[in-house]
């Protein structure tokens, strides 16, 4: 949800492991990762559509191909920076996702104080929005998100506090007190598992277990960072694997149950893996699809504001039958288009803002 742009460019065939492996470390962009944002940001909204028709689609599923992405790409990126200039810079890294994260997250929740404080909206739910605000207010939407039931609008950002305590922790742990150390896969390894099954000691703990999922992106990093784990995963970059995570994932996606985070997670980091070794052109092309990939980028925008869009087309047109899909169409053109203005008069700003300060940490 909150990750650096990646514009597909790479559309080369299953090739020898050796020039994969070097080509991979010499990549910028990163095939299909767009097209992932979409996918998981649109479950997401079928999800709080709450349509019958679509109920066969687990939409909250989709945050958990969020998780994966996230821990993928920060560790990628934090792995080539140190490479490049021998060590990560914490203060630029938190620089860029600070500016990067907060600025349209504080606006969206101001504007849900506007309409829930000042207007009076969602009555029913104003007595556990107010509970939450200072969870929400201090980036802790995860504990009211997780721990606690009952009605509580924005309670749906739980999944960027989550985000936002491994950008916090893991890059210090693992490019600072682990620095250089050959032990970090297995770290992360332990970690995956530690987090999933930490609920079975107590229910409470079910607020560290999604970053199980965020630590099975950041593995796969690890291992394409090495060139031995690299050639043992050459075969997800085979045209039949890609298609077959691919459609792996899509059933994952329609298996009732907590339990079908796992294969969800497992698919995502396959397909991601698959396209850094050997993107195909066919399964490449298809993800690089014009539109598939504006709302992948659209997709932090698309997530913070999707709730309020479909209250609005709700209001328009109704709920239920027909009315309920016109709506989830309007919802969607409206957040698409609200998310483009974000995009470019926020998200865009603040970006640059973040990239200009951290090049200027680094170089002092």
């Amino acid at each position: 949800m909150s990750s650096p742009d990646s514009n597909p460019t790479n559309t080369a065939a299953f090739v020898d492991p050796g020039d994969a492996f070097d080509r991979w470390r010499a990549t910028r962009h990163f095939v299909g990762l767009d097209a992932l944002r979409a996918t998981a940001v649109l479950l997401v909204v079928v999800h709080h559509s709450a349509l019958p028709a679509l109920e066969i689609l687990h939409g909250y599923l989709g945050v958990t191909i969020f998780f994966v992405i996230s821990g993928f790409l920060i560790t990628t990126l934090s792995l080539r920076e140190e490479r490049s200039r021998g060590q990560v810079s914490l203060r630029a890294f938190y620089v860029r996702r600070t500016l990067r994260i907060f600025p349209l997250y504080y606006l969206v929740l101001a504007v849900y104080c506007v309409l829930i404080l000042g207007l009076g909206q969602q009555a029913d739910g104003r007595a556990g929005f107010v509970h939450a605000l200072p969870y929400y207010l201090t980036y802790m939407q995860e504990i009211p998100g997780l721990l606690w039931s009952g009605s509580r609008p924005f309670l749906f950002s739980w999944s960027l506090g989550i985000e936002e305590k491994f950008y916090l922790v893991y890059p210090f742990l693992l490019f600072v007190l682990l620095r250089h150390r050959p032990r970090r896969a297995s770290l992360t390894l332990a970690l995956a598992i530690a987090t999933y099954c930490s609920p079975w000691l107590h229910p409470n703990l079910e607020v560290i277990r999604p970053y199980s999922f965020i630590l099975i992106g950041s593995l796969l990093a690890l291992g394409l960072d090495r060139r031995e784990t690299f050639e043992r995963l050459v075969w997800l970059g085979h045209p039949a694997a890609q298609s077959a995570s691919l459609a792996l994932l899509a059933l994952s996606c329609i298996w009732a149950g907590d339990i079908a985070r796992v294969p969800v997670a497992i698919c995502t980091a396959a397909i991601i893996g698959g396209l850094a070794i050997g993107p195909s052109t066919r399964v490449a092309g298809a993800m690089s699809w014009g539109i598939v990939s504006e709302v992948g980028r659209l997709s932090y925008g698309i997530y913070l504001t999707h709730l309020l869009c479909l209250n609005v087309a709700e209001r328009l047109v109704g709920t239920g039958g027909w009315h309920g899909i016109a709506g989830l169409a309007i919802a969607l053109a409206l957040t698409i288009s609200v998310s483009m203005g974000l995009r470019k008069w926020v998200e865009k700003p603040m970006i640059d803002r973040g990239q200009a300060w951290s090049s200027r940490l680094r170089s002092a």
